[in-house]
């Protein structure tokens, strides 16, 4: 339909960068808790995805994640790193709200990821992926 629902905002604001990572650590529901957002504070640079609700037709949370794949795939193809973050959490909603506030988004603009980048510190090392057979079926 159209709608270019996606923007962006470049963070580079070391005190930003520090905040939003407060704010994803005080929001981090108890089943993730092993795995702190610490690190935004020390990523070159995040890229919040945001959407604006009035273009994406309700369907703003999958705008935000198919830009952020995209994101995250282009980046890897420049030789840089980057990792999926919610920025917003249904069961709650002053996650969004704080990362709103933080970056002074208008009215009617979600924040739905954040993608931290930079260049990696090391290979990360190979994964084992399922076989085919247990995730692909035909009819």
């Amino acid at each position: 339909m159209n709608g270019q629902a996606c923007c962006f905002v470049v963070i580079r604001d070391a005190e930003i960068r520090r905040r939003l990572a407060e704010i994803k650590n005080l929001h981090c529901p108890p089943e993730k808790r092993d795995y702190p957002a610490d690190f935004l504070a020390d990523a070159p640079v995040i890229i919040a995805v945001c959407v604006e609700r009035g273009r994406a037709f309700g369907r703003e949370i999958e705008n935000g994640v198919l830009a952020s794949a995209f994101l995250l795939l282009a980046a890897s193809s420049r030789g840089l790193a980057g990792v999926f973050l919610t920025a917003y959490n249904r069961d709650d909603p002053a996650l969004a709200a704080s990362i709103r506030a933080l970056l002074r988004l208008p009215d009617g603009v979600d924040p739905v990821t954040l993608v931290p980048l930079g260049y990696p510190d090391a290979e990360p090392a190979a994964k084992t992926l399922r076989p085919l057979k247990e995730i692909v079926h035909s009819l």
